[in-house]
This record gives structure tokens, C-alpha cells and sequence, in this order.
């Protein structure tokens, strides 16, 4: 969560309505019965060749961890996403709403097309070529 924290200070924060989302796809990992968990997936497709006692002890021991450990930190991060990070995230969902904006748009139009191009110069293109 730090480099979370640096983006909160540095307001390049991601859009708002994304980061509810993150927060309640983390509860929701966190709640999940732990024969539902995605961590837990893996012990319901053990190959044929690994023996029953094996699979018990690892069961055990990965549903322990599960519980003790991962669904803690993902409760723990969906707070901090729900109560800290989100309330800040910006409300334009467009890169240009963040620091130095149109410099950041600038650069991804020129790096995703190669070119030196402005956007609305590439916008431009589409209409054009369906002419």
C-alpha cells in the first residue's frame, strides 16, 4: 500500500469508480468460505499421483494460511482501498485529469502509435479513411 499512498500524495490517483470496485473484489475475496476461495482452487484439482495423505497435509495447511493470513490482508486491503483510497480517486477518468495531464496524453499517444501525430490528428484519420 505505500506506492498507493505515494499516488494519494502525488494525486495520480486511478478513477474513483474503479477503485470502488477493487475494494468491494477484495471483500469479497476476503468473505469467501474457504472451499470458495481462488487461493483454495488448487486443492480441488490435485493431480491422481499425489497420495491422500499428502493432499490432507497440504490442504491443511494452505487452508490454514488462507484463513490465518491471505483473506486478513485482503480484508485489511479492501478498508484501506474503501476508507482512504478511493474517496480520493478523480473523477474524470481521462489521463488528462491528472498532473501534467495533457503531457501524459501526449506521451501514451506517441508511444501506443509510434508516431508523432497529435490525437485529434488521429482522430481525424477515421473519418477519413471511411470516406
Amino acid at each position: 500500500m505505500g506506492h498507493m499512498r505515494d499516488g494519494l500524495r502525488e494525486h495520480l490517483m486511478p478513477p474513483k469508480y474503479l477503485l470502488e470496485k477493487v475494494s468491494a473484489q477484495a471483500q469479497q475475496i476476503a468473505d469467501s468460505a474457504i472451499d470458495k476461495s481462488p487461493f483454495t482452487e488448487p486443492l480441488r484439482k490435485f493431480l491422481d499421483s499425489i497420495p491422500e495423505a499428502d493432499r490432507q497435509r497440504l490442504r491443511a495447511g494452505i487452508e490454514s494460511v488462507v484463513k490465518s493470513e491471505v483473506a486478513p490482508a485482503y480484508a485489511k486491503f479492501a478498508k484501506f482501498v474503501r476508507d482512504d483510497y478511493a474517496p480520493h480517486g478523480r473523477l474524470d477518468p481521462g489521463v488528462w485529469a491528472l498532473p501534467d495531464g495533457e503531457a501524459r496524453y501526449r506521451f501514451a499517444v506517441r508511444h501506443q502509435t509510434t508516431t508523432d501525430v497529435t490525437a485529434e490528428q488521429i482522430h481525424e484519420l477515421g473519418p477519413e479513411e471511411c470516406r
